[in-house]
């Protein structure tokens, strides 16, 4: 799994395939956790907010996953599971900073996301407690 799948790391050519970038965040896991990362993102252009049945759907058709592996409700859940991940970094990085152990730019760049990421996160979670 890419670990930041997000319009910003897609090259897209007047010729040749279109290119993901930036694998910092790479590892071996569950693919759905892009996707979940993705389907929640506040940068344009996100096709997944536009039409989740029509890109799900796709996304099914280009793997070979069916509608029980990948819906709206298992990348809710992938979502709540990645960014779990992300905020336990997010708040690592806010305690370093408080702490004067901050090493560079993160702490603070990390620190801007938490109540918007946080918020999402409850409200998903929230959904899929019903």
């Amino acid at each position: 799994m890419h670990g930041d799948a997000q319009p910003a790391n897609i090259l897209v050519p007047d010729h040749g395939p279109v290119l993901m970038i930036d694998w910092e965040f790479a590892r071996i896991g569950d693919p759905r956790e892009d996707l979940g990362y993705y389907s929640h993102l506040p940068v344009p252009p996100n096709l997944y907010e536009a039409g989740p049945a029509g890109f799900l759907a796709r996304y099914r058709e280009r793997t070979g996953l069916t509608e029980e592996q990948v819906n709206e409700d298992t990348v809710s859940y992938f979502y709540v599971l990645g960014m779990a991940r992300l905020l336990g970094q997010m708040f690592d990085a806010t305690d370093a900073l408080a702490h004067d152990r901050s090493r560079g730019v993160m702490a603070t760049y990390m620190m801007n996301g938490i109540s918007a990421t946080t918020r999402a996160f409850v409200e998903v979670a929230r959904q899929l407690a019903h």
